[in-house]
């Protein structure tokens, strides 16, 4: 069986690819987890679990925020969190493979996670028994599940709003021949995201009832039951249609208040409006680094559980005039369904633009040429040399050309240079080292590994010092199997 995962931060979705070819995406089941004695259910299931109160069991939210950073606290135990999200896959899997063995996924990942983290995501797929995993970045992955990429316009430049619980990722994209080209992709990791909002309405509420900052305090669990309660009563408060005079009074499990807690519909929505405002402002800025405007983009795609919001689609609306929407009835199933989809088509994944070194005269020195093959496991090398032998360290300004602006192996100026990441590298044991006439030279080895960041080693010839750096959120090309050039 080969399954795509869209695995999310509140709600996951899974699709099967079937013998025929066709792409079957089940509807999302929520990401949370329910964890009794050892035992852990996810979905509908986990919130069953922690309404019995028969039963102690602890809430599990936020595994994918977690993935490659720290073990998981829940209630006085901690697990691991590449276990609990191998049980999160495993579970998908189920659904639509039963007991089959996944012989390949495609699970999706934001643009702007560290290697660790996708590497970790990788270690979860291989516990949860899948045979091989390859990973693609979500907003694009959207998009494919948006519009099938034989039908997708060669003229359209699309820009992808992929808003979810956990984080807010972007990329333009446009179809070149038989591959789908990211012109440039960018993210907010756990600033921008739904959990981030639930967060703001929690401390609203500790304003509101004095005495629950201590109650919850003394109770392990309780912030993450009071945040699966706020994140429910949140979604009902912006599906009315008057949020703002909507008010939901709720008792919270286990915390013997007082009085009930009360969440504001005007609350919710002064929230979500500053929320979807900087969401606004992070676009804006997004396009103008990419170096794009407004006018380029023809087209823009609403992915995500957040853009479900109809308040929150409108203000991102309003900053983009004149661009025409692609209208989609379930924007949470669309990154899944990609994933299938690709699978479906067969894929390879290669750099999407020229990525190298912009030196101390402005000029770039490519490193890693537009093309580059995922696949091919192999590190290219480049030597600079330090001329200036009173120099205590060699600094390197990491980034890409705009795709439309590559040209070749070194380029008289860095137009168009789209800066991803510095290294400081020390190149003397001490000042003054190099006297003599004689000049280090720093060794780089480069290349793009399966969690979709490009590696780079540098070492010093004569300090002996190294220094090595993973850089993430670089655009990609996916060339796709059968599909018309």
């Amino acid at each position: 069986m080969r399954i795509g995962i869209d695995l999310g931060t509140t709600t996951s979705t899974v699709s099967i690819l079937d013998p025929d070819g066709r792409v079957r995406a089940n509807p999302p089941i929520p990401s949370l987890g329910a964890w009794r004695n050892g035992e852990i259910v996810f979905g509908e299931d986990a919130y069953t679990s922690l309404r019995n109160a028969d039963q102690k069991a602890f809430p599990v939210r936020d595994l994918k925020l977690s993935l490659g950073e720290n073990d998981v606290r829940i209630g006085p135990h901690i697990e691991s969190t590449e276990k609990l999200v191998a049980e999160l896959m495993r579970a998908l899997a189920k659904r639509v493979a039963g007991t089959h063995v996944i012989e390949e996924a495609v699970v999706g990942t934001p643009v702007n996670v560290s290697e660790e983290h996708r590497a970790a995501l990788l270690r979860s797929a291989a516990l949860a028994g899948f045979r091989k995993t390859r990973l693609v970045y979500e907003p694009t992955s959207a998009l494919v599940g948006a519009i099938d990429p034989s039908r997708m316009n060669r003229q359209s430049t699309i820009l992808v709003i992929d808003w979810g619980g956990g984080t807010l990722d972007l990329s333009i994209v446009k179809r070149s021949g038989d591959a789908l080209r990211e012109l440039a992709v960018d993210g907010d990791v756990s600033k921008l995201g739904g959990s981030q909002m639930d967060a703001r309405l929690l401390d609203g509420l500790i304003v509101q009832q004095p005495g629950l900052k201590a109650k919850l305090a003394a109770k392990p669990e309780g912030r993450d039951l009071l945040k699966v309660q706020i994140e429910q009563h949140k979604r009902e408060i912006l599906e009315t249609a008057f949020p703002e005079d909507d008010d939901v009074e709720f008792w919270p499990p286990g915390l013997d208040l007082e009085h009930p807690l009360v969440l504001r519909g005007a609350e919710v929505v002064r929230v979500a409006t500053e929320m979807a405002n900087q969401a606004a402002e992070r676009v804006l800025e997004f396009l103008f680094r990419s170096g794009m405007n407004l006018s380029q983009i023809s087209h823009v795609l609403f992915a995500g559980g957040v853009c479900q919001c109809a308040l929150i689609r409108e203000r991102l609306q309003e900053r983009l005039p004149d661009v025409e929407v692609i209208e989609t009835s379930a924007p949470q199933q669309l990154t899944g369904r990609g994933c299938g989809r690709l699978l479906h088509y067969g894929f390879e994944v290669q750099l999407a633009a020229d990525f190298g070194a912009r030196q101390s005269d402005g000029t770039f020195c490519q490193i890693l040429p537009t093309g580059h093959d995922l696949g091919l496991g192999a590190y290219r090398v480049a030597d600079f040399m330090v001329t200036d032998p009173l120099a205590a360290e060699a600094v390197f300004d990491f980034g890409i050309l705009a795709s439309d602006q590559s040209r070749g192996m070194l380029s008289s100026e860095a137009e168009g240079f789209v800066s991803l990441s510095s290294m400081f590298l020390r190149c003397q044991q001490h000042a003054g080292q190099l006297r003599g006439g004689s000049f280090d030279v720093v060794r780089l080895y480069s290349g793009i590994t399966p969690t979709l960041a490009i590696t780079v080693y540098a070492e010093s010839n004569v300090g002996g010092s190294s220094a090595t750096q993973s850089i993430s959120g670089v655009p990609l090309l996916i060339r796709l199997n059968g599909l018309d050039s």
